[in-house]
Order: structure tokens, then C-alpha cells, then sequence
């Protein structure tokens, strides 16, 4: 996480990330935070009972969609007096602003739910020292396995100094220009333009780190592209060697991600699965190897070898996307 300290510990917050990697978003910051964060997610998965208390118990709060039916719409405006009381009583609230996911290096528009709640809050308490945190989630690569990720969290916001209830639509546009130009300075931004694919690809050739978002909109806004991809995509003997021995060693659950993997049909949930194979089949198969290995020829063998494979992957991460 980048410029953590900016992150309030006290004061009520509602963070506001971009949103390209579905549930893996939302994974990310909670792990970090030092008090519990509430998260807004659609209605739809709240439909089974069983399933609904667990998700609530979590701190999942649904919001309703048009998709939900327009006579579930109306059930928002007590959710969002729900979500102003939790900021009253110092709470945090994760929203992505951007509404839905995609896999786009840009921040789309936002919504203005989030600045509905804020107002709603300040206008059950004005001295409600509400702040809006915009964050940049930044992944080097969705589709390679060993993938990293640099949260990067921008001066907070206080909605106070925008919050005008005699002319509330013109405080909320304010508002929002100023979120979505914070949240593109700290995650790349390529805006939509018809050479969004050339510009893109571009700054893949020049091996830009996308988890520095200030170098990639440099080179966005500055044009001053190489033209040659081996001048920062050189890959060190050092580097092939641990890619092709973590490649060997994990062939087997590597090749379940992959066959697993074609069948994802919306790209921005790659990075959820994937979330699941780290955390439930690597560590199922290093354990089963290193029993198996346990048992042949003895204790020690076995440890060793989940020592390595948890030192090999961690080396495999470090590893620039282009490997």
C-alpha cells in the first residue's frame, strides 16, 4: 500500500477505489484496514436466505439495480439512510464509484451514489467530519498467474468544504470532478479515445510498470514513446530461470488454472479465480507433495520442499508480467 498514512483511522470514510478485477477488489483493502469496512454489492446475491445472513454478517450491504425490478428500487432509500447512519457512528464504507466492473486501464465515470450517502450524512449531522478517500487499485498484469497489485491512496476529501444543500446539483457535480480526477491520477488512465488498443499496447511494448501509475501517465500525457520493446522488457537469465523452474514444479495445478481459465467468460473475474487457486489449490498440492515426500524419505525432506515452493512463488512474483 502507497502513501498509507494518508489513510484516516478515525474519522468516518468512505473509500473509493476503480473497480477492474470483480470480487478481487473488494478483497483488497479490507485485509489492511484497521477497523471493519462495510461494502455496498448488488442485490441479486442476497436472494438466498442462508446466503444473505452470511454475507451480511461480513459486512455486505445490498443495493438494488433497474435490472432488480423497479419495485425493488424503492427499498435503496433505506439502505442509503442505513449507510449514513454507519458514517454517523464513525463507520467506513467502501463504494466503487464506477458502478459496475471492467477491464479497462481507464477509470470510467462515476455515479453519484456515493455522494447521495455522503450528503445524506452531513445532512443528518453537518459537522460530520466525513471524509472521501480515492484510491487506485494498480495490477502489473490480469491474466499472468503470479500477478501484483499496488494500492495507491490519495489525500482525503473532506465533504464538508463541497457540501451545499441550497444548491445541492452543483455540489454534487463538483464533488464528483474532483473524485474522478484524484482517483486518475493513481491508477493509469488511457482515456477512450479511437487509439486506446494502439496507445495500450504501446505502453506494454515499452515494459512500463503499471504498478507506478505517475510513470504510465507520463508517458500517456507526454507521447514520448521508444519504439524499441527490449529496452525495458530485457529478461535476466536470473529472472528465466525462476519462471521455468516454478513452471515445472507447478505444472500440475498451472495446468488446471489454465484449463480453468478459458472458461471465464467475463475477464475481469480471471483475477477472482485466480485469488482462489493462491489461497485453496497451491497450497492443497504443495501439502499433498509435501507429505507424499514426508513419507518416502522423511520429515525434513518435506519441509524443505514447502519452504522452496513457497520461496520459488514468492520469487515468481517479483517478476516483471512480461515473463
Amino acid at each position: 500500500m502507497v502513501n498509507k498514512e494518508r489513510m484516516p483511522t478515525k474519522e468516518p470514510i468512505i473509500l473509493l477505489p476503480n473497480h477492474q478485477n470483480g470480487l478481487v477488489d473488494a478483497l483488497m483493502l479490507a485485509p489492511l484496514m484497521s477497523r471493519p469496512v462495510h461494502f455496498m454489492t448488488r442485490a441479486d446475491v442476497f436472494k438466498n436466505p442462508t446466503v444473505a445472513r452470511f454475507l451480511k454478517s461480513i459486512n455486505l450491504i445490498p443495493i438494488y439495480r433497474l435490472r432488480d425490478g423497479r419495485d425493488k428500487l424503492a427499498k435503496n432509500e433505506e439502505i442509503l439512510k442505513e449507510c449514513a447512519t454507519l458514517l454517523e457512528n464513525g463507520g467506513a464504507l467502501q463504494i466503487f464509484p464506477e458502478g459496475n466492473h471492467h477491464t479497462d486501464r481507464r477509470v470510467r465515470g462515476f455515479k453519484n451514489g456515493f455522494i447521495n450517502i455522503a450528503f445524506l450524512a452531513l445532512q443528518q449531522n453537518p459537522d460530520l467530519p466525513l471524509k472521501l478517500v480515492p484510491i487506485g487499485l494498480n495490477y502489473d498484469s490480469r491474466e499472468r498467474f503470479a500477478a501484483r497489485v499496488n494500492i495507491n491512496i490519495g489525500e482525503p476529501i473532506d465533504v464538508r468544504d463541497y457540501y451545499d444543500p441550497d444548491h445541492p446539483k452543483e455540489a454534487m457535480k463538483k464533488l464528483n470532478d474532483v473524485i474522478s480526477a484524484k482517483v486518475k491520477t493513481l491508477t493509469t488512465h488511457v482515456e477512450p479515445k479511437e487509439d486506446y488498443k494502439e496507445l495500450l499496447a504501446k505502453l506494454e511494448d515499452e515494459g512500463i510498470d503499471f504498478l507506478d501509475p505517475n510513470a504510465s501517465n507520463a508517458l500517456i500525457k507526454s507521447q514520448n514513446f521508444t519504439g524499441n520493446k527490449a529496452i525495458r522488457k530485457k529478461k535476466t537469465l536470473g529472472g528465466l530461470v525462476i519462471y521455468y523452474l516454478f513452471l515445472i514444479l507447478n505444472i500440475i495445478p498451472l495446468s488446471f488454472w489454465w484449463s480453468r481459465k478459458k472458461k471465464i467468460k467475463d475477464p475481469a473475474f480471471i483475477a477472482t479465480m485466480r485469488f482462489v487457486f493462491v489461497m485453496v489449490v497451491f497450497p492443497v498440492f504443495y501439502l499433498l507433495v509435501g507429505w507424499l515426500i514426508a513419507h518416502f524419505f522423511g520429515m525434513t525432506y518435506g519441509l524443505v520442499y514447502l519452504a522452496f515452493s513457497v520461496l520459488l512463488g514468492y520469487l515468481r512474483k517479483q517478476l516483471p508480467y512480461w515473463y
